[in-house]
């Protein structure tokens, strides 16, 4: 193994993974998620183009409690002008862009759902490093991707349920 390969290969077995990372109150998780809230939503596109289930803010506030001692804030879906409270993405607005989607027909229909698990993800905004989300499959939603033209979607359909902050060094 050359050198520069074998750096790689020490860096990808140190480097931290968060891709199966879990919350410590999972279990805890799913069973509030059992128990209290219903695995539907409604489909909506906003003004951008973006589609995505609208569901019950309670995913965030009924969960929130269970990952708030392990640092996680409230997600930035909550508030500001753009909010849109608990949601899981269909269609992100640069693919509507990059795709040309315009207005979906399907927009107001109810979405029906399965949660799958609970799971903390890399996250890819300013500011944030880390997102607790609750994992779910809507096959409905990958056949109104496929209706409209777009691949399959890269990651699991997911809600967000809180933020970890970066660590300011």
């Amino acid at each position: 193994m050359r050198i520069p390969q074998l750096i790689l290969a020490l860096f990808l077995l140190t480097a931290p993974s968060y891709a199966d990372d879990f919350p410590k109150n999972k279990e805890k998780i799913m069973d509030e998620i059992f128990y209290s809230l219903d695995a539907v939503g409604t489909l909506k596109q906003d003004a951008n183009g973006m589609v995505y289930v609208d569901v019950d803010n309670d995913f965030i506030y009924k969960l929130y409690p269970w990952i708030q001692e392990e640092g996680f804030e409230l997600p930035t879906s909550l508030y500001g002008n753009n909010a849109l409270g608990a949601h899981v993405t269909v269609i992100y607005k640069r693919e509507a862009e990059d795709y040309q989607l315009g207005w979906i027909k399907e927009a107001g229909d109810q979405v029906y759902f399965k949660v799958t698990g609970c799971k903390i993800i890399p996250l890819n905004q300013a500011g944030y490093e880390l997102g607790c989300v609750v994992t779910i499959q809507a096959p409905n939603l990958d056949k109104l991707r496929k209706k409209y033209g777009l691949p399959s979607i890269k990651y699991d359909y997911h809600i967000l349920i809180g933020m970890k902050p970066r660590k300011v060094a």
